[in-house]
C-alpha cells in the first residue's frame, strides 16, 4: 500500500513539475514577443516623431511665409486678406502622426510606463484641436 502511495505522490509531483516548466517557457515566450512587440513600436515612433518634426520645420518656414507676405500687403488696400492668403496656400498646419500610438493603446498599453502613456494621450488630444 505504501509503494502506490508513494508512485502516486511521485506521478503527481512530475505532472505538477512539468506544468510549471509549462508554465514558465509559455511566459518567457509572453514577454519575449512583448519585447519584440515593443521594439517594433518604438522604432516606429521614432520615425513618426522624425517625420512630425520635418514637416513642423517645413510648416514654421511656410508660416514665415505668410507672415512676411501679410506684413508686405497690410497697407495695401487693392488686395484682400483672402487673396494674400491665397498666394502664400492659406494657413499650413503641421501633421502630427500617432499611428503607433492608436496601435499600441488599442492593444498592449499596459505593456508602456505610465509616464509614456501619459505623454502620447497629451500628444494626442492636443492633436484634435
Amino acid at each position: 500500500m505504501n509503494k502506490t502511495i508513494i508512485e502516486f505522490f511521485k506521478e503527481i509531483l512530475t505532472i505538477i513539475v512539468g506544468i510549471l516548466i509549462a508554465l514558465f517557457i509559455n511566459n518567457w515566450n509572453e514577454d519575449r514577443k512583448d519585447a519584440k512587440y515593443m521594439n517594433q513600436i518604438f522604432i516606429s515612433m521614432d520615425m513618426e516623431l522624425k517625420e512630425t518634426n520635418e514637416d513642423i520645420k517645413k510648416k514654421i518656414l511656410q508660416q514665415q511665409t505668410l507672415i512676411d507676405t501679410l506684413e508686405l500687403y497690410k497697407k495695401n488696400n487693392t488686395i484682400s486678406i483672402f487673396n494674400v492668403m491665397m498666394k502664400v496656400n492659406g494657413v499650413q498646419i503641421p501633421q502630427i502622426r500617432i499611428s503607433s500610438w492608436k496601435a499600441i493603446s488599442s492593444s498592449k498599453i499596459e505593456l508602456l510606463e505610465y509616464d509614456r502613456v501619459s505623454t502620447l494621450v497629451n500628444i494626442e488630444e492636443k492633436r484634435s484641436y
